[in-house]
């Protein structure tokens, strides 16, 4: 499993089996010093979650935008966890559970500060969603058609102190464990998900129409309308993730998770950034 997937991997299993809160992928506030390159940008989400039992890794190489050729140094400071080259990780254990400051320091190789910035670290409770009944609508491309962390995140959900829970989704590609599916195809965009139609139906694998968007209107017109009732939806908490969606401009995947938590039957229409 390659670096990219198991950072997504260990984000995705700590927000759904420990939290269930709503986490919005923010940008940290970077304090940079006018000599950092104009192409460096630091990102870090609001909180970073972990759950004792599940290793949780916060990978340098995600955090950060800058041009590939760049080379730099990081340093975290944090009262749990440990860290390598790569990244800071933390095994949380029960005792650990509260929140930890975290403040990561990117350098250049000569060693002058280029830019900081500051997130929460939040040790939930292993049995922190018991109790609860969710339904999980998993966005995505190529990632998520693998299908291997749906089936992680599945496998850790079934086990006891887990809320019920259900996956949404038309998609259930041959690797998919049994109850997972999801909305995950490889190589589509934000543009793709918001836009993409063909009156005359869809094709195997949905390689030209979005499960969100329906003709709608007189005369009926592409409209964007995720409604998580056509997915049998009854009243429960509906988690959205949004993982890797392909980004055509530099041809590559952005690694990201972003995580959107709703107690309402119907998710508001989707953002195209």
């Amino acid at each position: 499993m390659n670096r990219i997937l198991r950072y997504n991997l260990a984000a995705l299993i700590t927000l759904l089996v420990a939290s269930l809160a709503a986490v919005n992928a923010a940008e940290t506030t970077s304090e940079s010093e006018p000599a950092a390159p104009a192409s460096l940008r630091l990102t870090l989400p609001p909180t970073v979650y972990a759950v004792p039992g599940v290793e949780m890794s916060l990978y340098f190489a995600n955090v950060i935008l800058a041009a590939p050729a760049e080379e730099f140094s990081f340093a975290v400071t944090c009262d749990v966890g440990e860290t390598d080259a790569q990244r800071w990780k933390l095994n949380a254990t029960a005792k650990q559970v509260g929140e930890y400051p975290l403040t990561l320091k990117v350098s250049d190789n000569s060693g002058r500060l280029l830019a900081q910035g500051t997130t929460q670290v939040r040790v939930v409770p292993a049995d922190a969603g018991c109790g609860q009944d969710i339904a999980l609508l998993i966005v995505g491309d190529s990632l998520t058609h693998a299908s291997q962390y749906p089936n992680e995140i599945a496998r850790l959900l079934s086990q006891p102190g887990n809320p019920t829970w259900r996956m949404l989704g038309t998609h259930k590609p041959a690797a998919a464990a049994e109850n997972v599916a999801h909305e995950g195809y490889g190589g589509w965009t934000w543009r793709a998900f918001n836009t993409r139609f063909n009156p005359d139906g869809t094709l195997a694998a949905r390689t030209n129409s979005s499960p969100f968007v329906f003709a709608a209107g007189d005369p009926p017109t592409p409209t964007l309308n995720v409604v998580l009732r056509s997915y049998g939806l009854s009243t429960c908490v509906a988690v959205a993730l949004f993982v890797g969606v392909t980004i055509p401009a530099v041809g590559a995947l952005l690694s990201i998770v972003t995580v959107a938590v709703f107690t309402v039957s119907v998710l508001p229409t989707a953002s195209t950034e």
